[in-house]
This record gives C-alpha cells, sequence and structure tokens, in this order.
C-alpha cells in the first residue's frame, strides 16, 4: 500500500471515528497498514493545522474535510495541484484532449508536464476505462497515439487518479481517490468492485 493511501485512508477513518483515545493509536495503525509512529505523526499535524484538537482523552475532528491534509511540519497546509491533477481538470473542463493540449494547458512556469508524463496518464486511463480515443490515426502512422484526441467517458469525481506502482508483483495500477479503490492493474486489467 502506497504512502498516500496510507494518508487517505487514516484521514477517513479519523472522519468516521469524530475522536481517537492514545490506546487506540496502535489498531489504527493496524487498520491501515501505517506504523503506529506515522500515525501519530499525522495526528500531530493535523492538530497543528487545526484539522485536529488534542486533550487529555486523545484527538478529537473539530475541522473536517472530505480530502485529507497534507500538511508540512510547521503546520501549513500544502495544496495539492500535480501535474496528474491539472491533466484531470483540463478533461473535466473541456472534455476531450490531445496530449499536446494536456502539455500545454496542464504546465505551469515552474512545474511542466512532460512528454511522458502526459502520455502515460492518457494511456493507463485509457486502460482503466476513463479515457476513449475520438478518432484513431492510420495503424503504422508515427506517433498515432500522440496525435490522438481523448475524451472523458468516466468522471468520478474532482480527484485525478493516481497512476502509481503496483502494490504486488511488477507493473502499474490506476487507483481512484475519489473511489477509494484500485480500478486497475498491469496484471489483472479491469478490477471488479
Amino acid at each position: 500500500m502506497t504512502h498516500q493511501r496510507n494518508h487517505d485512508n487514516l484521514w477517513q477513518r479519523v472522519r468516521k471515528l469524530k475522536k481517537v483515545a492514545p490506546e487506540e493509536i496502535i489498531e489504527l495503525a493496524f487498520s491501515v497498514r501505517a506504523s503506529a509512529a506515522s500515525v501519530t505523526l499525522n495526528l500531530d499535524k493535523w492538530t497543528l493545522s487545526g484539522h485536529l484538537e488534542k486533550t487529555d482523552a486523545g484527538y478529537r475532528l473539530v475541522k473536517d474535510s472530505r480530502e485529507a491534509p497534507i500538511v508540512r511540519a510547521d503546520g501549513t497546509v500544502m495544496v495539492r495541484d500535480s501535474g496528474q491533477q491539472r491533466m484531470w481538470r483540463i478533461l473535466q473542463v473541456r472534455g476531450r484532449a490531445t496530449i499536446s493540449e494536456l502539455i500545454m494547458y496542464g504546465s505551469l512556469e515552474n512545474n511542466p508536464v512532460s512528454r511522458d508524463g502526459a502520455v502515460t496518464f492518457a494511456k493507463y486511463l485509457e486502460y482503466a476505462g476513463y479515457l476513449r480515443r475520438a478518432a484513431r490515426t492510420p495503424k503504422g502512422a508515427r506517433f498515432a497515439f500522440e496525435r490522438a484526441t481523448f475524451i472523458l467517458i468516466k468522471n468520478t469525481g474532482p480527484v485525478a487518479p493516481q497512476i502509481t506502482r503496483a502494490k504486488e508483483g511488477r507493473g502499474k495500477e490506476v487507483y481512484d481517490r475519489n473511489l477509494r479503490k484500485t480500478v486497475w492493474t498491469t496484471e489483472k486489467g479491469m478490477v471488479e468492485a
């Protein structure tokens, strides 16, 4: 299980529990497949950011949010804005895009989207059933994939699906953070709910 998934799962458990007593930390860590030290670190960061309050009885949720806050050690909240997230927003707004458009509209001056990054994003979202090619270029045409227009056909929410290394075996997987589940893997293809 990836660090990001542990982080998200921990936040969802805290939201559900509303309170976490010190004696519940080990059980909570086990349930999200993380170490007790990692769970405590996240709880302390969320306390610094104002999402939790630390009391004698443990931690109490005071500021809820759908997504797990990413908090720096000093308590400031980081904004999630990866290249994948920007490309996902482009597809949501426009409904379709080419690789060149994903690169052009998804790049920031200090954080550009690479051609390889855009191709990987589109390729795996196509495998996972989120994108469909509008029109294929003739077979054997050079760079056919990069010239294709991709249409968004599965919009599960505001957060971009993540393309990550598979947790088991080799290859990649597509994890949908809106659905909180793996939807496609290199080894298994589409994953049933």
